[in-house]
Order: C-alpha cells, then sequence, then structure tokens
C-alpha cells in the first residue's frame, strides 16, 4: 500500500526533501573539495568552463545562477590561484571570455571524477531504475515549478 504524503508535516513536504537531499550532497562535496583547496561552487565553475575553447562569464553566472557580484569574486579567486585567466572579446569589448589555464584543467579533471564517482556509487546503492523514476520525477517538479513562474 502507498504511504499518504502529509504535506502538513514539514519533514515530509517535497520541498524539505530537495532541499534537505541536496544540504548532504553540497555538505559531502564541499568536504571532499576542502582536500583540493577548494569548495563546490568553485568545483561547479570550473565544470562550467569549456576545457578547449573557454567560456562566457555571463553564460557561466547563468549556469551557476549567481549575480556579477558572486561571479566577480569566484573569478579573481580562480585567477589568483592561476585556475582560469580572462580575456575580452574583441568583437564586444563587454564580453569576457574565461579560459581554464592547465591547473584549472587539472582541477576541472577532478572535480568530474568526484561527480562521476559519487554517480556510480548511486547507481550501485540505489539503482539504475530508481535514479531514473527520480531524473523523471525531478523533471516533472521542474516543469510545474517553471509553469508557476511563467504564470506570475
Amino acid at each position: 500500500m502507498n504511504k499518504q504524503i502529509n504535506t502538513t508535516n514539514k519533514h515530509e513536504t517535497v520541498c524539505s526533501t530537495f532541499r534537505s537531499s541536496w544540504l548532504q550532497i553540497a555538505r559531502m562535496y564541499n568536504m571532499q573539495a576542502e582536500n583540493y583547496g577548494g569548495n563546490i561552487t568553485i568545483g561547479y565553475f570550473l565544470l562550467n568552463v569549456d576545457g578547449t575553447n573557454g567560456s562566457y562569464a555571463t553564460d557561466i553566472a547563468v549556469s551557476l545562477g549567481v549575480g556579477n557580484t558572486g561571479l566577480g569574486r569566484m573569478i579573481k579567486k580562480l585567477e589568483d590561484e592561476k585556475m582560469i585567466t580572462r580575456t575580452t572579446d574583441q568583437t564586444d569589448k563587454r564580453k569576457v571570455k574565461i579560459v581554464l589555464t592547465p591547473k584549472g584543467k587539472k582541477a576541472k579533471e577532478t572535480a568530474k571524477d568526484v561527480v562521476r564517482n559519487f554517480n556510480k556509487e548511486l547507481i550501485t546503492k540505489v539503482g539504475e531504475k530508481d535514479l531514473n523514476t527520480f531524473f523523471k520525477i525531478a523533471q516533472k517538479i521542474a516543469k510545474v515549478t517553471e509553469q508557476k513562474i511563467n504564470n506570475n
């Protein structure tokens, strides 16, 4: 028999379940990133930079959901750590392209490995079928929330 969801119990809402799970995942990633002198935000930043051609700062900001101030701080930190360089676009001087240095490429590969290993562990421990169900449900939830955002 299926369990009824009690939406008045804060521990059984969709939002609290997603948030709680995400906070645990973020904590785990941060603990692993500390071994390399980083954090989850830096890892996601590096993962969002095209390793061959670089990426525009505005595109990275959209992917990460950060504003100009937060993005500027991350770029400065990564430049200081010699993980990225930034160049101004020749046709549009307002655009800034972020390019990974060899050190940044290595850090990106490390971040990729951490994410891949966690996903492999989830497949092993949770099961591929259940994970596929999770992805389908998460996509449906995203669609519902997107519709609500667009209707406001």
